[in-house]
């Protein structure tokens, strides 16, 4: 997996390893003892179409955003063993983040990487 920054405002908020494969994209946070940031491009907006689980994954929260970068919905907290959780905007990426780590970010904002 590659590494991306994940920046607003050109703040550093996270260095992401950017899940590219389907294998990567599949396995997420699965089976790892805690989270880590984690990207996912899922190539074109939408909501079902772009659903997660937490199955065997530890504890995160979840930031969806469009294909603009701008974050359209924001879950805390997911618990393990979910099998169904999506944005009820339309969403292109999701970054997965150690529990508490979407408290910097707030619906709306724009972020960017590379």
């Amino acid at each position: 997996m590659q590494c991306a920054s994940i920046l607003k405002n050109d703040r550093i908020l996270w260095t992401a390893l950017a899940a590219k494969t389907l294998f990567e994209k599949a396995r997420g946070l699965m089976f790892r003892a805690k989270a880590i940031p984690l990207l996912f491009d899922f190539g074109r907006d939408g909501s079902r179409a772009n659903a997660i689980h937490s199955i065997f994954c530890p504890v995160f929260d979840a930031v969806f955003l469009n294909e603009r970068k701008r974050v359209v919905c924001i879950m805390e907290n997911v618990k393990p063993f979910q099998l169904l959780l999506y944005s009820q905007k339309p969403c292109r990426f999701l970054i997965e983040l150690p529990q508490g780590e979407s408290r910097k970010v707030k619906m709306g904002d724009s972020l960017r990487w590379g």
